[in-house]
């Protein structure tokens, strides 16, 4: 089933392109840095530090690449018509949800039974702070849909 393209759907879109150049510019100051920072070391606590800085890089940019791999991912849904429905169940995700995380797949329940009990609704504390920052950027900014209009849209 398709899900109605909007108003709502238009500011959703917005925030994922939004983080997708966010995320583009991250992966490319983290090569950048990279790059850089292969100057010779002189002793070995350099080479201890430059080996932890090299670690620390990698796993940001992996984390980085994956994250733009899920907003590329919600766009792809976006442009075919599927967003905003959980991919495990097919039920539609609260709208709250998807301003929150827009890149998300599951609805969460469905992200719950997935990952198991990790914090607050099975969802890890990072992910609450990002929902946090999110929230303050999207919520404010457009009142939420009542119930009623949620199953309207959906419909």
């Amino acid at each position: 089933m398709r899900v109605k393209r909007n108003r709502r759907t238009k500011r959703l879109q917005e925030l994922l392109l939004r983080r997708r150049n966010e995320l583009a510019e991250q992966i490319l100051r983290l090569r950048e840095i990279g790059s850089v920072s292969r100057l010779p070391a002189t002793d070995e606590a350099e080479v201890g530090v430059s080996s932890m800085e090299d670690e620390t890089r990698a796993t940001l940019l992996e984390g980085e690449t994956d994250e733009l791999r899920k907003v590329d991912d919600a766009l792809a849904r976006l442009k075919e018509g599927s967003y905003g429905r959980c991919e495990e169940c097919g039920r539609v995700i609260p709208l709250l949800r998807l301003r929150i995380i827009p890149s998300t797949d599951l609805c969460v329940r469905c992200k719950s039974e997935v990952e198991g009990p990790k914090g607050p609704g099975g969802l890890e504390e990072e992910t609450w702070e990002v929902a946090e920052d999110f929230y303050k950027e999207t919520i404010e900014e457009e009142p939420l849909p009542s119930l009623q209009e949620l199953e309207e849209e959906a419909a």
